[in-house]
């Protein structure tokens, strides 16, 4: 390690082992660094890679250090995760010659590796949506006086990701896999890219995620301390893959974001402290996410950008499609979630679903429209096929054969409401095509 400049930080090599040294010194010059040249010749030896708990078994070979040229290998061999492999030692250099001080080491293989080794490995991440086995090229790369940095590379062919779509696949297909782990002694960082369309950022400490990005088509956002961000563009989500998705590998339930829990249920899903594989995940920040088609209890929502974010012990959720735009408050504590409208065209309304959507839903494990807690509602904005209807206040309810808003006040095609507790406005299914309405009105 004094040779290499700590390059091989706390790796630990047992067995048997034959050495050839030859050790040039330059008596006329004290100073002078002595010349080493050393062959290595392990016998099914055990090599235990630290930071990081890598264990490799029965290491054959030769292995060589030069201090003119820094390490190298010769018909190395060993075995990673159970998988018989070949082994390549090399530096990589900043400059043109090996220095210890700037060179790394590398060490580079291609083997088979199960998921099951790999989730077993990286223990602290929910993994369990990879299932099979792949062939790939993993290196260790270990900078001087640094951790070590682990690569894995590989097509995945022969895995089967249990993704929610577009990200799905079958043990046959393509999806170029990049990960890389950064291991520290107490901060470990994970940066996966699946085919440059999901890309994630961990940064890890004492093993509990500390920051994350996740970033849909688009590079993550910076890690920011407490936070796990999501951003960038789906061409595609299905509501109930993804609420599936997420109960099974995160135990959070999507639907309720939407309505089907209270605010403070929401509330203590996403905020910072609850453990996912035994490892405790900061609060969610959903950062202007771009969704092209969403299937959402058989409607079929086009051009969606939302955020969701958490403002003190509220949460604040903010949609615009081209037929809406507005913010829910989903309140914590004993306070009502409020449901804020800037612009909301009421001919686009469609609920719940219609019998197509329905048989939609039921082949994507969604279970149907959510019952919806109380909404106190605001509409600045109310539209039909594009006309300016008026603005409304009312008290949202869901009800069987759709929505109804009650104790409304207002003005509504240029008539005044009065009266809010006889008032009531109900919009019907897309399958019914109603809405009915209920009210004094005022002729001014």
């Amino acid at each position: 390690n004094e040779l290499t400049d700590e390059a091989f930080g706390e790796w630990r090599l047992q067995g048997e082992l034959e050495t050839d040294l030859s050790l040039q010194l330059n008596l006329n010059d004290v100073g002078a660094a002595p010349q080493v040249n050393l062959q290595a010749r392990p016998r099914d030896a055990e090599l235990l890679i630290l930071p990081g708990d890598l264990q490799v078994h029965g290491i054959n070979g030769q292995l060589e250090y030069s201090s003119e040229r820094g390490f190298s290998s010769s018909a190395l061999v060993g075995e990673l995760w159970g998988q018989p492999m070949q082994v390549g030692v090399a530096q990589l250099h900043r400059g043109e010659a090996y220095d210890p001080a700037t060179s790394s080491l590398q060490v580079s293989t291609e083997l088979d590796v199960a998921m099951t080794d790999l989730q077993q490995w990286l223990a602290h991440l929910p993994l369990d949506f990879m299932q099979g086995r792949t062939r790939a090229a993993v290196s260790i790369e270990a900078p001087p006086g640094q951790g070590p940095v682990v690569r894995v590379r590989s097509d995945l062919r022969g895995v089967t990701l249990d993704l929610p779509q577009p990200f799905a696949g079958g043990p046959g297909g393509r999806r170029p896999l990049s990960l890389e782990v950064g291991l520290g002694r107490e901060q470990m960082t994970v940066q996966l890219d699946l085919e440059q369309r999901l890309r994630l950022d961990l940064n890890l400490v004492g093993g509990d995620l500390h920051s994350g990005a996740l970033g849909f088509s688009r590079r993550p956002a910076p890690l920011r301390s407490g936070q796990l961000r999501i951003g960038g563009h789906l061409p595609l989500a299905d509501f109930g893959e993804w609420q599936s998705f997420l109960r099974q590998t995160f135990s959070l339930e999507l639907g309720a974001l939407v309505g089907e829990a209270t605010g403070t249920a929401v509330a203590e899903q996403l905020e910072g402290g609850a453990e996912v594989a035994g490892t405790a995940w900061p609060e969610v920040h959903i950062e202007q996410l771009q969704v092209d088609s969403l299937d959402l209890w058989g409607m079929h929502l086009r051009d969606l950008v939302f955020s969701l974010a958490p403002r003190g012990k509220d949460w604040k959720l903010a949609a615009e499609l081209d037929w809406l735009r507005g913010e829910l408050t989903l309140a914590g504590g004993t306070e009502v979630s409020r449901l804020e409208l800037d612009y909301l065209d009421l001919d686009r309304l469609q609920w719940p679903a219609d019998e197509e959507g329905a048989a939609e839903q039921g082949e994507s494990g969604d279970s149907g429209a959510p019952d919806l807690p109380d909404f106190d509602v605001v509409a600045r904005g109310l539209y039909r096929n594009g006309r300016p209807l008026g603005e409304l206040a009312f008290a949202l309810r869901s009800q069987a054969q759709g929505l109804r808003a009650g104790g409304i006040t207002g003005n509504i095609a240029g008539l005044e409401l009065w009266d809010a507790d006889d008032n009531e406005l109900s919009w019907g299914g897309s399958g019914q095509g109603q809405t009915s309405l209920r009210a004094q009105l005022h002729f001014g």
